[in-house]
């Protein structure tokens, strides 16, 4: 007798879809061929030999909708800034349904862990041969750009029909897939960083190069921050106690209603006091300390310069911080880590032009005021 042979593809196919055994398929096989079905051993045996014959990829059943396999493609694609010509490198994120094969791809600056990663090697090797290879020759000035031509070649992927088959990895997915997969969330995942900082005496935290006010009463609490692409949230002892944008112009996120009331924020330290402590030292380190509290919407928002002086005079000592100043004052810039950097090089032990030793011989400057004009 001549027996009637399974379509072992779609048998394989079948096996992804949850509650499908070889016991039913076998069942429903023999339904439809009668005396010319094999037995269930046999029916079994062959599908085991065709499914050893298969691409390691193809061997592996993965149920409908229930693996999602990630991972970064090894070529690179340039991006060409137009403006300047330089070269930027973007990196090719490869995602694939488990059941169906169905592919998706999308270039990314990095493999941070904000764009996010894992691993489907045989889908990462189709996209390099039939996308990457086939975009060699052409040049891109922007991501965006990148991803579109990406976007036209991965639809022809997933509608090229398997080798041998007339099926295509979209209609396995139209058909297993997507049936068992659910609506996405109506609000897209935002990507979030927890730290742990502690406010300067100027109730400001230092996130990034950027500082972000709280109340100022948490001056030197242990407070957790939440960092997304767009906002910075800050909590103490689980409630949200302030929040800032997380890109905007300036240095200085502050908002009013954490300052103090007269900018009275730290009984141990004020522009007074800082002041007098500089005018102890030099005419040079005065200025710069002035500068430090008056170039700022708050003079609060220059403390944490001052205090960094205060600390390279006891590095580095008083009549160094003074010179230090002094050539800072020069070039001229008043930026902390110049000052810093001029006396971890000892350039301020190069000789230069000596300002006036005390206050009363400078020039009358706009800029230049006494300490009785912040009490």
């Amino acid at each position: 007798m001549r027996f009637s042979a399974p379509d072992y593809f779609q048998v394989h196919q079948a096996l992804k879809r949850k509650g499908v055994t070889l016991q039913l398929l076998w069942a429903e096989y023999v339904e439809v061929h009668g005396d010319k079905a094999y037995r269930y051993s046999r029916f079994c045996d062959h599908y085991r030999a065709w499914r050893d014959r298969q691409r390691r990829s193809m061997r592996q059943v993965h149920r409908a909708g229930e693996k999602l396999f990630i991972d970064y493609c090894g070529p690179t694609v340039p991006i060409i800034n137009q403006a300047t010509g330089e070269e930027r490198r973007a990196q090719v994120f490869v995602a694939v349904l488990g059941a169906s094969s169905y592919t998706y791809a999308e270039a990314t600056w990095s493999q941070a862990l904000p764009d996010w990663i894992a691993s489907p090697e045989a889908a990462v090797l189709l996209v390099e041969r039939w996308i990457l290879a086939r975009l060699r020759h052409h040049t891109f000035f922007t991501l965006a750009s990148l991803n579109q031509a990406i976007r036209e070649l991965l639809e022809d992927l997933n509608r090229r029909p398997f080798q041998g088959r007339e099926e295509s990895r979209r209609d396995l997915f139209q058909a297993i897939d997507r049936p068992v997969l659910r609506p996405l969330p109506e609000t897209p995942y935002e990507y979030a960083e927890w730290r742990k900082a502690k406010p300067g005496i100027d109730y400001h935290l230092d996130l990034d190069k950027r500082l972000y006010s709280v109340p100022h009463s948490l001056v030197g609490q242990v407070l957790e921050v939440r960092l997304t692409h767009a906002m910075v949230e800050v909590f103490h002892k689980g409630h949200r106690v302030a929040a800032h944008p997380r890109h905007a112009p300036g240095r200085f996120s502050t908002l009013a209603e954490h300052m103090p009331k007269r900018h009275q924020a730290h009984r141990d330290w004020s522009p007074s006091r800082f002041l007098d402590w500089a005018k102890d030292i030099g005419v040079a380190t005065l200025e710069m300390t002035q500068r430090q509290l008056q170039d700022r919407p708050h003079p609060e928002h220059g403390y944490r310069a001052c205090l960094g002086l205060l600390q390279l005079s006891r590095r580095y000592g008083k009549a160094r911080l003074e010179q230090a100043c002094a050539h800072a004052l020069a070039i001229p810039t008043t930026r902390y880590s110049s000052i810093a950097s001029i006396l971890k090089q000892g350039l301020d032990q190069q000789p230069m032009l000596t300002l006036p030793e005390a206050l009363d011989d400078l020039p009358p400057h706009t800029n230049v005021r006494g300490a009785e004009y912040y009490h």
